[in-house]
């Protein structure tokens, strides 16, 4: 396993003082600013509804043990602090940018988003990470002084800068002109770590579910150099347990693999410029995975026939509610009092965004009914 080498050089390149928030509070004195803003994430119901929301397989058909949007949030947050203490890096602050960095996900996963970003496509599009944005900003409303989180600037630029931003997004621009976001710089150490958790918990998280439903076997898995030595010494060590033992075996000595492999290249960098990436080698591997991944889980009939299913009742839900069909619940509907078609979309597609799968269904079979 690789091994992580002295971590000086990197004490000072952790995040120690914030640039603080855009409403002013009166700092805990017991809990750092991130320490509340991770807890201000946790607490919202934006977070909550990650529940009953896709990562690949619907929620609870057939199985209560696959991943939800939630369950990957938190396995982010897992592998990025482990990743954070290890380097001696802000850990409240990664953590907060790892539990947040999904909170734009409408229902349905990446095709629920596709579907938003085609319907919305007159009216400035849709992406998952202003979203998030617009979530912790504005929609959350549980302060009596404020609308939305009120979170620190530094959690804000890691949320922002977990996508590359696009400049050309209205939304995502209004944000980062608001918080005074740079554009040409990177975000902190601690929400680049974020982001490769992001990679590292969805690659190891999917095999196992894949494997549960039977997409593949973990044989199949061998053509990956990080994943054929990682099999290998499973079996030579324990080829004795049953297979699934095995399994979660293997993928535990994957995400700890990799976890070092982070932690060693990032040092390595940071002696010549602040970047946190895995090794060459590393992500050669994880590219194969994901590739292999795509081709037999994510484009599979049956993954994809659901995923279609879920993008044709996004589209109907917003035509419904564009054409006055259907009614917003009351709260919603004193936001719709506008006659700009642009601003009613905008409120039509955050109601849908926040929606989880099963209030999604359920208001459609109440409008074919």
């Amino acid at each position: 396993m690789t091994q992580v080498p002295n971590q000086s050089s990197l004490e000072h390149l952790a995040v120690t003082q914030s640039k603080g928030r855009h409403y002013a509070e009166d700092e805990d004195p017991h809990r750092s600013c991130w320490q509340r803003d991770r807890d201000r994430i946790i607490h919202s119901s934006a977070f909550r509804r990650l529940q009953y929301k896709t990562q690949v397989f619907i929620p609870h058909e057939g199985n209560d043990h696959h991943r939800t949007r939630l369950t990957h949030s938190l396995e982010v947050a897992q592998v990025s602090t482990a990743m954070a203490h290890r380097l001696e890096l802000n850990v409240p602050l990664t953590e907060a940018v790892a539990l947040a960095h999904d909170l734009g996900h409408p229902p349905f996963g990446h095709a629920g988003e596709q579907a938003l970003q085609e319907v919305m496509l007159p009216y400035g599009g849709f992406h998952h990470n202003p979203q998030s944005l617009h979530i912790v900003s504005s929609l959350e409303r549980r302060y009596a002084s404020f609308d939305g989180l009120n979170l620190s600037w530094e959690t804000l630029d890691g949320i922002a800068k977990h996508n590359p931003i696009d400049e050309n997004d209205a939304r995502m621009m209004h944000y980062v002109t608001l918080y005074d976001l740079p554009l040409t710089s990177r975000p902190s150490l601690e929400a680049q770590l974020a982001a490769i958790a992001d990679d590292i918990a969805y690659n190891g998280h999917d095999i196992d579910d894949s494997l549960r439903f039977g997409f593949f076997r973990l044989e199949d898995l061998t053509f990956i150099p990080l994943l054929d030595e990682i099999i290998q010494e499973v079996s030579r060590l324990y080829g004795s347990l049953p297979q699934k033992r095995r399994q979660h075996e293997t993928i535990r000595r994957l995400i700890a693999r990799l976890i070092s492999d982070v932690c060693a290249t990032t040092i390595r960098n940071c002696e010549r410029h602040q970047l946190a990436q895995l090794s060459t080698e590393a992500q050669q591997s994880l590219d194969l995975l994901r590739a292999f991944l795509k081709k037999n889980v994510y484009r599979s009939k049956s993954v994809m026939d659901k995923m279609n299913q879920g993008k044709e009742l996004i589209r109907d839900l917003f035509s419904l509610y564009m054409k006055g069909d259907k009614k917003l619940p009351e709260h919603w509907q004193k936001r719709m009092k506008t006659d700009d078609e642009d601003a009613r979309a905008l409120i039509i597609s955050d109601y849908i965004a926040g929606m989880t799968e099963r209030l999604a269904l359920s208001l459609m079979e109440t409008s074919l009914s």
